[in-house]
């Protein structure tokens, strides 16, 4: 497994480890929808103004963290 080196160079066995965290970076498939809805304007401009605040806001900064 590919953490299992980076568990060896920092000397902790997976036995030490309390959470393991997962963070999806969501810029990629951002930047996909702005290229789909590019080539759609203006037709979908209404269905790209709704989701470009949720977006914004819950993938790209979210507030909170979940724990």
């Amino acid at each position: 497994m590919p953490f299992c080196f980076c568990l060896a160079e920092a000397g902790i066995a997976p036995s030490q480890m309390h959470h393991v965290t997962f963070m999806k970076n969501h810029f990629p498939k951002f930047e996909r929808l702005i290229e789909t809805y590019s080539g759609l304007a203006p037709a979908r401009f209404k269905s790209f103004a709704a989701f470009m605040p949720l977006w914004i806001k819950d993938k790209l900064f979210p507030e909170k963290i979940a724990t």
